[in-house]
């Protein structure tokens, strides 16, 4: 299944909007190395809702799909990094 067919195109913008507020809600928690992807992730994802804005939808999705790779990318980092501290701190203790 694509994304366009999980998305349809009267939901795309909505469906944006929901990415934004999520990656907003990420940035306050990632250390300042993943904040900078994260911040890389909402500028493609506000160019996504401007495009969907102005009616062009095939660049709003491949838009989105590169500004959700980039949050995705952050999240996942941001995970590891404190896991990793996690376990630094258990072999300390």
């Amino acid at each position: 299944m694509t994304m366009r067919d999980q998305i349809s195109d009267a939901n795309l913008p909505a469906h944006i909007a929901r990415q934004i507020e999520a990656c907003e809600a990420l940035l306050p928690t990632v250390d300042l190395r993943h904040r900078v992807i994260a911040e890389r992730s909402l500028l493609a994802l506000r160019d996504a809702q401007a495009e969907a804005d102005e009616g062009d939808l095939s660049g709003a999705r491949l838009t989105l799909m590169l500004g959700m790779g980039e949050l995705l990318s952050a999240a996942i980092e941001a995970q590891a990094v404190q896991s990793m501290r996690r376990l630094h701190a258990a072999r300390a203790a």
